[in-house]
């Protein structure tokens, strides 16, 4: 899946009558994990986030060890905003198939180093540093104290 929620088995048709194609698939073959998980791209094309939820829920309770369901929840429950959700359906996605996502490919690195301290005095004022000719003509003459 990219994303778009429907895949390319879904483009060109009308995705209400394959919906419903597919629920009558589905009624006679309750089982079938393959059959839930394109109702869930098919719904979630049609936007119907919350519903494409529940289809790919039962495509990976079927079949837990299919990544592309846990992925198709993942990406709805992304549509809906709940973020930790979303992680964690992703993560499972790419647990059970490393192939998974851009940088999931290979060994588990851990976590990042610390980054190093910068080199040098932190820079705190904008344009020239004072004292410097180009301040002083910008700033204009020092006139002293004042007369008492």
């Amino acid at each position: 899946m990219d994303g778009s929620g429907g895949g390319a088995v879904l483009e060109g048709g009308d995705l209400e009558e394959e919906l419903a194609a597919l629920d009558r698939g589905i009624r006679r073959h309750p089982g079938d994990a393959d059959m839930h998980e394109t109702r869930g791209g098919i719904l979630a094309a049609l936007g119907r986030p919350a519903d494409a939820l529940a289809a790919y829920g039962r495509a990976a309770r079927l079949d837990p060890g299919r990544a592309s369901a846990h992925e198709g929840r993942g990406w709805a429950l992304y549509r809906l905003c709940r973020p930790k959700g979303t992680l964690a359906a992703f993560t499972e996605a790419v647990r059970l198939d490393p192939g998974r996502g851009g940088r999931a490919r290979g060994p588990r690195l851990g976590p990042l180093p610390p980054r190093p301290p910068k080199k040098g005095p932190r820079r705190v004022h904008r344009g020239r540093p004072p004292g410097s000719i180009e301040s002083e003509r910008a700033r204009g003459p020092r006139l002293g104290p004042l007369p008492a």
